[in-house]
């Protein structure tokens, strides 16, 4: 026997839409346009078509919008392409849908697109993008232009970048004062303040014309010479007359041109204004040709006022930072040069015991240092190794423990520079001391004095230190108290303490003083000495002293506000005073300040993201719960328009005949006659629905299936109905949420919402959890989606209790239009047309 024929039934295709889908294509206003409907079929009776809201789109290419197709035949399949082109996009395209149909010999499937404007660029983010370079530079050029000065000194002083190069020159500056004609000048005072600082704090090397140019040379060749020798020269105006004199200014202007020697004029807040006239036209080139720094008195004495940023911005780097790699070294040889990293040439140090040795410098210089006790030299005293003169006086310097031994012949050096070399006028007399003809302030340094002496055969170089300190003459005026200047006013904290805080600047001396009174109501003459730190002094050069004091209240109170503060400054001429007052100081609290701003803008950046993400669900909710717009009920046809979608289990033969009830007793009715239809499983909301709103309750419904003509545009069709409605209803369920149909019709629905209608929109879910339960193909839209979630709804359900449906019943009620068409003018209106 032969085994049975088995005959395998092939599964059945169905045609499907591949693109596009349902949905809003975006595109610019006049260019062309063209939108692919794909589909696979599986017989030549199958095709796909174009339709318009109101018609079938043309497939003549004269039209501005048209349509083509092409097929491909692929084994049992047929791809068909219909191409919808639109030559130039319209905006009366954008107010029609356009639908892709696909008729085959199983139904048809609808894809129905509609197109929209595309948002315009934004171009915020380039426009921040151009504003935070903008203001990036600005600020970088305000940073550096404000802060130039600091940054230069810093590169260039603290962090060395500078040029390492050296000059041959001797000096840093010449500092050469002239007379200047009026009272504008600075005093001796303010020239030794800039020369000291300059010197001492700051580290530079300064010709100075009363100290390298004496008499008996003629003025302007040293003048020139220290030009030649200096890499900048410091102008500044003198009152009186110390310098050369303006005289030589238009002869040293041709010297700086030919030596490319930097100029830095000083002048003074009387002199800022340079005019025509007021100066000699030397000097009015000159300031022309350099830089300017203005000197403001006291307010320039502190090293931390902005003058000398300036002034050591214009300076070149002090020469010693450049040359100390040629300083010659002297190294220790031999026993016991251990840990020893050698003696710098030109260095003042304190010799010790340890340093008894061999050194070497080179390969040609040897010496042998060895240091004695002071006792066993001979009878010095402690009182020779420092001596004071007065300045602008002559002087002897005494050589110590000379007066002990019988060689008297003696070799005096200022620091590492022989006495003799100096172009000075000075001498050594028979007894090895030195006389100075002339003691000037630069004399404060230390000498030393050799001579020769035999020990045990040997002959040795003695060097023995004296300190000379040049002093200056006995000051003339009162100190000056620089801060507080004047009268000033200062806030303070009630209940916390407070510094008062006093400078001021003397001529050296030893009567300096400086204290803190408080004088009660503001009365100068009722004063008591308030309770103070130490005085502190600091030396500021050669001849100035600057002193400090602090007074400390150690709780504010109002009292305190009432009184006056005065700082008095005495010397042995005079004294000057500088006076604050205390006003109670306004508390910001600055995480106030800062956190309600902040916090202001944090919300307003929240809410606008909220808006943002959210407007689509703000506006339904407003325009469906809280917009009550005005029907022209003249343009209306229908009360309600009525969208649900029949369930394969709807029994359309158990129908019941409702009569119309009004009164207290309707809801009764409704429920039970609910029940009873349960019972028998006969009806569901689909079918009951309609008979309560028409019969029962007297609305007029539109109901596609009864009402719209067939032969029609389907989405034209659906668009005409509800414009022509108060109040679209749709009933949902699973077969709802999958039905493209229905779907177009809800979506249609919200697009007419959001468009300042007055259509109202309920949603009935038959099962709350329809949309979660079933995966439509294709998904919901999302405009669905989210109106889904805020739109007006209510909740049916057959299985529940009388009371409870009941009461959804009353929501419908509630929820209806209040005011139904008109019939008779509707009936009158068409009996017109």
């Amino acid at each position: 026997m032969f085994p049975p024929f088995l005959h395998t039934e092939k599964p059945k295709k169905y045609p499907v839409i591949i693109s596009p889908q349902s949905g809003v294509i975006h595109e610019n206003l006049g260019f062309p346009k063209v939108i692919n409907c794909k589909a696979l079929m599986y017989s030549d009776f199958d095709g796909v078509f174009w339709f318009s809201s109101d018609s079938s789109v043309e497939t003549n290419s004269s039209f501005p919008v048209f349509y083509n197709y092409t097929n491909e035949i692929n084994a049992d399949e047929i791809k068909m392409t219909a191409s919808l082109v639109f030559k130039k996009v319209s905006d009366e395209d954008l107010s029609k849908n356009y639908t892709c149909k696909r008729h085959t010999v199983t139904g048809g499937l609808n894809v129905t697109i509609s197109l929209s404007q595309k948002p315009r660029p934004s171009y915020v983010p380039l426009a921040l993008g151009i504003v935070s370079i903008v203001l990036v530079t600005v600020l970088t050029v305000v940073i550096y232009v404000k802060f130039k000065i600091t940054i230069t000194l810093l590169l260039r002083d603290t962090l060395g970048c500078h040029s390492s190069t050296s000059d041959e020159k001797s000096y840093d500056a010449f500092l050469m004062c002239y007379k200047s004609d009026t009272d504008a000048g600075l005093n001796e005072d303010d020239r030794m303040c800039l020369e000291s600082v300059l010197e001492e704090r700051l580290g530079y090397s300064l010709c100075l014309y009363d100290h390298n140019v004496l008499p008996g040379k003629a003025v302007a060749e040293a003048v020139l010479d220290c030009i030649e020798q200096s890499r900048t020269v410091l102008l500044v105006p003198s009152s009186p007359d110390t310098g050369p004199g303006s005289g030589l200014l238009s002869a040293i202007h041709a010297a700086l041109v030919e030596w490319q020697t930097r100029l830095v004029f000083i002048k003074t807040e009387k002199t800022e204004v340079l005019r025509s006239g007021s100066f000699p036209e030397a000097l009015q080139i000159l300031s022309g040709a350099g830089a300017c720094v203005t000197w403001k008195g006291m307010r320039s004495m502190p090293p931390s006022s902005p003058f000398w940023k300036q002034l050591c911005y214009h300076l070149p780097a002090p020469q010693h930072s450049l040359n100390q790699h040629k300083q010659k070294v002297w190294s220790r040889t031999g026993e016991g040069d251990e840990g020893n990293h050698g003696i710098t040439c030109e260095t003042l140090f304190t010799v010790e015991a340890k340093h008894s040795g061999n050194y070497s410098s080179g390969s040609n210089c040897f010496l042998y240092l060895h240091v004695v006790a002071r006792s066993s030299v001979g009878c010095s005293t402690a009182e020779e190794s420092s001596v004071v003169l007065e300045r602008d006086k002559g002087g002897m310097v005494p050589c110590p423990g000379l007066n002990c031994s019988n060689n008297k012949e003696v070799i005096w050096y200022k620091r590492y520079t022989p006495v003799s070399l100096e172009d000075r006028e000075s001498c050594v007399d028979e007894t090895g001391r030195l006389h100075l003809c002339k003691v000037y302030k630069q004399d404060t340094s230390v000498f030393f004095c050799d001579r020769k002496i035999i020990d045990q055969g040997l002959t040795w170089t003695l060097r023995r230190a004296v300190n000379v300190t040049a002093a200056p003459e006995p000051p003339s005026d009162p100190p000056r108290v620089y801060k507080p200047y004047g009268i000033e006013t200062h806030e303070v904290e009630l209940g916390h303490s407070y510094t008062l805080v006093c400078e001021a600047s003397f001529i050296t001396e030893k009567t300096l003083s400086v204290g803190w009174y408080m004088n009660y109501g503001g009365n100068l003459e009722k004063r008591t000495l308030l309770p103070m730190e130490e005085q502190k002094k600091e030396e500021m050069g050669l001849t100035h002293t600057k002193v400090s004091r602090d007074a400390i209240i150690e709780k504010v109170t109002l009292q305190h506000l009432n009184h006056t503060y005065t700082c008095i400054a005495k010397n042995s001429v005079g004294n000057s005073t500088g006076t604050i007052k205390l006003k109670k100081k306004i508390k910001v609290h600055l995480p106030s300040l800062v956190g309600y701003p902040f916090a202001s803008l944090l919300l307003i950046s929240g809410l606008g993201i909220i808006l943002h993400v959210k407007w689509l669900e703000i506006q339904l909710i407003y325009r469906s719960r809280v917009q009550h717009g005005k029907h022209d009920k003249d343009e209306k046809e229908f009360d309600v328009f009525l969208s649900f979608v029949w369930s394969p289990s709807t029994d359309l033969e158990g129908v019941l005949t409702l009569s119309v009830q009004e009164g207290p007793h309707e809801e009764a009715c409704l429920s039970s006659m609910d029940l009873r239809n349960n019972e028998e499983g006969k009806s569901t909301l689909e079918v009951l629905l309609p008979r309560v709103l028409e019969d029962q309750w007297g609305y007029r419904l539109c109901l596609l299936e009864r009402d719209v003509l067939p032969g029609g545009a389907y989405t034209n069709d659906v668009v005409l109905a509800i414009r022509r409605s108060q109040m679209l209803i749709c009933v949902l369920s699973a077969d709802y949420l999958s039905n493209s149909n229905a779907l177009f019709v809800l979506e249609s629905g919200v697009q007419a919402l959001l468009q300042n209608t007055a259509l109202k929109l309920l949603l009935i879910w038959t099962t709350r959890d329809s949309a979660a339960l079933i995966q439509p193909d294709p998904p919901l839209p999302a405009l669905v989606k989210r109106a889904l979630k805020v739109l007006p709804s209510l909740d049916w359900s057959s299985g529940k209790t009388a009371r409870t449906t009941s009461s959804f019943w009353r929501s419908l009620r509630k929820a209806m239009p209040s005011q139904r068409v008109n019939m008779v003018s509707l009936m009158q209106g068409q009996l017109t047309d």
